[in-house]
Parts: C-alpha cells; structure tokens; sequence
C-alpha cells in the first residue's frame, strides 16, 4: 500500500454513490454539473466513510458537484479513498490547502491526502514554452506574438545569470486552455521570429509530479541488505597451513634443554614439514633469457 491508502496492485473498482435522495424543499436545488468540473483523489480516509461524511469534509470550501467511493470488489467495503469533484479550480485549491496533511483519522497510517486526480493537472494545464526565440528577443516581443489568441497572465524569458542574455526559451501563461491550444495550432513550427535559427517550438510545460514519501527511495540501505560483494576466499581463507615447527626442535625458545625430542614439542606445534630453510629446496633459478644462449657461429 502506498501513502494514499490504496492498494498498488489490486485495481481500484469505483463504484459511484448518489447522494441520497433529499425531500423537496423550497431551499434545495441540485447543483449543476459542469463540464469543466475538477476531480480531486482523497486517500487515508476511515473505511466506513461513505458519500454524505465525505461531501461534508469538504463542503466549507465550496459546493461538492459529485462523490465517488472506492470499495473493494469483493466485499464492498470502502478502501479509504475517494474521488471529489468542485465546479472550478478555485475551490479544488482551497480544499487540497486546507485539508491535505492536516489530521490522522484513527486507523490510518498517514494523514488526509488530497490531491488532483491522475491526469487532472494536464488536462488544465494553460502555461506554453514557447523555444527557438531570438537572441535578443524581450517579453513585449513575446506579448505581441501570443497576445491575438488571447489573455495572457504572465509572459517570461528565461536568462543567464551571468550576463542576462537569453538562453533562447521562455513560458507564456494564458488565462484559458482554450487559447493557449490556439496558439499551438497556429505558432508551433509555423512562425519564426526574426534572427532566429529556427521556427517557434510552441507546446504545454511539462508537469512535474512529486512522489509520495512511501516511494521515494530509503535515505540509507535497511541493515537486512546483502553486502555488495560476495566474500570472495582471499577475504576469509578457508585453510591453513600447519604449525611451524621451531628449529631448535622445542616449543619453549627458554627451555634448558635444547636437545628435545619431538616428542617434547606441544601436539599444536607438530608438524610434517621440516623446519624451515634447511630442508626446503632453494627456488628454481630462472630460465635464460635468449640473449644466454651460445651464439651460432654465422655460416
């Protein structure tokens, strides 16, 4: 299981709860559903959470348009994580500020999660990086070439701190998605802006997605890792060579009498092999070298 409190593994069934049925009054309309509507994901949930204690957690940051409860398919029972949908992006933002990390349910193993759904920021996604500008390219340049499709909040060119010169890409912020897709139909790889190498690469920023604390990686290796190196025999031998067997032919060097027998010697200190060097033969002399050998008397 990660941080949210789903399983990895096991695919989520998703088993959409109407809220129940209220009785008509004059004060209650239902909400409006929207086709721009925001899907947050909520995780370490209690399990027992059902739409109605979910659709109140999140009322005070604005109208809940729709509650979906992830249950096991087996059972039915809640897994601890929902799905949540606001009518705009406003009111999603104030909910993940004010609920996300901020109280343990009893159960859970982490604290609220609330986060975009898969896929949610990418589909609202209305910042460009705009490449290929002009050395000497400046914001107003870059205002005059994106402003036709329509509002821009923010227009920037990303510049050297040495010299301030431009390293040749920038971002431009629309208010809507719907025109910054205008100016990718009508700029990406059709228009080039004067002292340029090339035509404008017009296309989304890419999002950066953050990994949950359960999948970042261990700062230091657990102590129940394999050593990275197997223990090879020249790190632990696995044999040794018999106990030396002094020359004086007795294992205590103050002993008074130096003409021992063997039989003297401690069974530790016995061995086979004759003291060293005397019965060792000497090491073999090299083998000459062709510059030993006679001469051949020439022919």
């Amino acid at each position: 299981r990660d941080v949210r409190g789903c399983s990895i593994f096991d695919p989520p069934a998703v088993h959409a709860s109407p809220p129940p049925a209220l009785p008509p009054s004059p004060t209650h309309t239902p909400l409006p559903v929207a086709s721009d509507t925001v899907k947050l994901f909520v995780g370490q949930l209690p399990k027992q959470y059902g739409p109605e204690q979910i659709e109140q957690l999140f009322k005070p940051f604005g109208p809940v348009v729709r509650t979906q409860v992830l249950r096991d398919r087996m059972t039915g029972e809640g897994k601890g994580c929902a799905f949540v949908e606001f009518n705009n992006k406003e009111e999603a933002d104030n909910a993940i500020e004010g609920l996300h990390n901020t109280q343990k349910f009893p159960g859970a193993k982490h604290p609220i999660q609330v986060k975009y759904a898969e896929g949610e920021q990418e589909k609202r996604e209305s910042t460009l990086f705009v490449a290929k500008l002009a050395p000497d390219a400046t914001e107003a340049d870059l205002s005059e070439i994106f402003n036709p499709f329509g509002e821009t909040e923010e227009v920037k060119i990303i510049r050297s701190d040495h010299d301030g010169k431009s390293r040749g890409y920038g971002f431009v912020k629309y208010v809507k998605r719907q025109d910054a897709l205008a100016a990718i139909a009508s700029l990406n790889g059709k228009h080039q802006m004067e002292g340029a190498g090339g035509s404008l690469v017009v296309k989304f920023r890419e999002v950066t997605k953050t990994k949950s604390p359960a999948s970042l990686p261990p700062s230091h290796p657990p102590s129940s890792y394999p050593p990275p190196y197997p223990p090879y025999p020249y790190y632990q031998p696995t044999h040794m060579y018999p106990p030396y067997t002094m020359p004086w032919g007795s294992a205590d060097p103050s002993s008074s009498s130096s003409s021992s027998s063997s039989s003297s010697l401690s069974p530790s200190m016995s061995s086979p092999y004759p003291p060293y060097p005397h019965a060792y033969p000497p090491y073999a002399p090299p083998y000459p070298y062709a510059t030993q050998y006679p001469s051949i008397p020439p022919s």
